[in-house]
């Protein structure tokens, strides 16, 4: 009652306003304390509520109607007065960060240039890398000029506030699917590797500096000393560029690979090591298909008896994994059963405007895309569903089939961790549960649940200018008949082998993932 209650509420938002003023040129500057008008803000909330309530298809995977209805009118109250970028941009990733899907966010590559050169471009950032390790901020490389600003390093507060402080309210802002808190750990930390990551984007806004050219750091040793660093703030950029330049010398790869972060090395005697950062092979013309069979090919040539395949830093993209698959099976290997749900079967054409995609087939899924009376139980009960048949693999029992090349007869090995979230959580998931190899590491990130993602569009809020990622697809485990499972655990993978990185395993550049596997395969495991 409440839910048809809440959907019907819902349902009968205003129109969206076609006449919209749109947000200013990108020649116009803006400035992170621009002000938004509060027309501007309630004209694009409408939107979003819209838009959010009809096409996203995990909306209600992790809340109640009654939970998202108090959300939205959270911000609808917050948004009756002018507010600055900063501030409304803050606003809109909270709440989006409270639906609690990993692909719902105010995607900061996709925001538009003036966006972009406003709040992210020129924000004093930290001058160290660093992640979050038992809670704790934890320098890993340094760019700054302080000498004792080292790896392995304890940062206790900056500028006085408490680093314990901080990370409790950054996680209301990070992205991550269901109660997955290793998965927002791992985004606010800092690899010095992206142009923009969660950390340096939200707490300059979260925190804007007194003296926005330094941090006050209070630090703690490996030896327990406790100290004090004025440390001059770096553009991103700036800090990142030093970190390359002093970072140690990769190993040169023995296979060519178009993408970047794929390589290849030996660690050990008849042991080969594929380094994948990445799995975004669509923005490449390049056959990484073939490339990675012909990778394979070479190991299967030398006889290797053992593949590693580092994911620790790989979100997702494309099905990457499957190819490696394929060639260390032999007989047709049962692929997990997913169900696959949308909320619609063609977009409103009122919203079309402000939906852009790289696929207009996305708008209109026409007989793919067939009605259920009922959605799974984890999508909620409410509003219209559609379960979504693209081709034989949207079916149960869909078969991975043997590569016709020479199959790989290695162990496989793949190194995981709370990145891993999306087509990595999924590789990681058919490798843990067909047995295919052993998974070491720290618990993954994405969600046992399932996850939303698969297409999406990117609703550009026409009066403030600010954009939105929205999932279309939502995907549940089902039986073999396409049935419900209850009970699936809220959290990412655990590990065959479990792996606790130290403070000092940081302060001495070491790897324990990988000296696991080695000293695993040293012992005849």
């Amino acid at each position: 009652m409440f839910l048809a209650a809440v959907f019907a509420l819902a349902t009968s938002l205003p129109p969206v306003p076609q006449d919209a003023p749109q947000a200013p040129p990108e020649a116009t500057p803006l400035s992170a304390e621009s002000v938004l008008t509060a027309d501007a803000l309630s004209a694009d909330l409408v939107l979003l509520r819209r838009a959010l309530t009809e096409l996203h298809p995990g909306l209600q995977r992790y809340s109640t109607p009654l939970e998202l209805d108090a959300r939205f009118q959270a911000l609808e109250e917050h948004w009756k007065s002018p507010r600055s970028l900063r501030v409304a941009y803050l606003a809109l990733s909270e709440l989006l960060a409270s639906f609690r899907c990993g692909h719902t966010y105010a995607n900061f590559l996709n925001q538009s240039d003036s966006v972009r050169a406003a709040l992210f471009d020129s924000a004093p950032c930290l001058p160290f890398a660093f992640r979050w390790l038992d809670g704790e901020m934890i320098v890993t490389r340094s760019a700054s000029t302080q000498t004792r600003l080292t790896p392995g390093v304890r940062i206790l507060s900056i500028d006085g506030r408490p680093c314990a402080e901080l990370r409790t309210r950054l996680l209301r802002l990070a992205r991550a699917d269901g109660g997955n808190d290793a998965k927002r750990l791992a985004l606010l930390s800092v690899s010095g590797d992206e142009p923009y990551e969660t950390f340096d984007v939200f707490f300059p806004l979260l925190f804007p500096p007194a003296i926005p050219s330094s941090f006050r750091l209070e630090c703690e040793d490996l030896a327990g000393a406790k100290f004090q660093v004025l440390a001059p703030s770096m553009r991103a950029t700036q800090r990142n560029v030093r970190l390359a330049e002093r970072a140690p010398s990769a190993p040169k790869s023995l296979d060519p690979f178009t993408l970047d972060g794929w390589a290849t090395s030996e660690p050990a005697p008849h042991v080969a090591l594929l380094r994948m950062d990445t799995c975004v092979a669509y923005k490449t013309d390049a056959d990484w298909r073939a490339e990675l069979d012909g990778f394979v090919d070479r190991l299967v040539t030398a006889q290797t008896q053992h593949l590693i395949v580092d994911l620790r830093r790989n979100e997702g993209g494309n099905d990457c994994g499957s190819v490696l698959l394929a060639r260390l099976i032999e007989k047709p290997l049962t692929l997990p059963s997913t169900a696959r749900h949308v909320r619609f079967a063609r977009t409103p054409e009122e919203l079309n405007t402000f939906l852009d995609t790289w696929d207009d087939s996305f708008r209109n899924w026409g007989e793919l895309a067939q009605p259920v009376e009922r959605p799974p139980a984890l999508l909620g009960a409410s509003g219209p569903f559609f379960r979504l048949r693209r081709d034989a693999s949207d079916d149960p029992g869909a078969l991975l089939a043997p590569s016709e090349r020479p199959r790989l007869r290695a162990k496989l090995w793949v190194l995981v961790g709370p990145t891993n979230s999306s087509a990595t959580f999924q590789f990681a998931s058919v490798v843990q549960g067909a047995k295919l190899g052993v998974l070491v590491g720290a618990p993954t990130g994405g969600n046992q649940r399932g996850i939303n993602g698969g297409a999406f569009f990117f609703l550009r809020l026409p009066r403030t200018g600010l954009e939105v990622d929205l999932p279309l697809i939502a995907y549940t485990l089902c039986d073999a008949q396409g049935g419900e499972i209850a009970g699936v655990p809220d959290s990412g993978l655990t590990p065959d082998i479990v792996v606790r990185t130290t403070r000092a395993d940081i302060a001495a550049g070491a790897d324990p993932e990988l000296r696991a596997v080695l000293a695993a395969i040293a012992a005849g495991r």
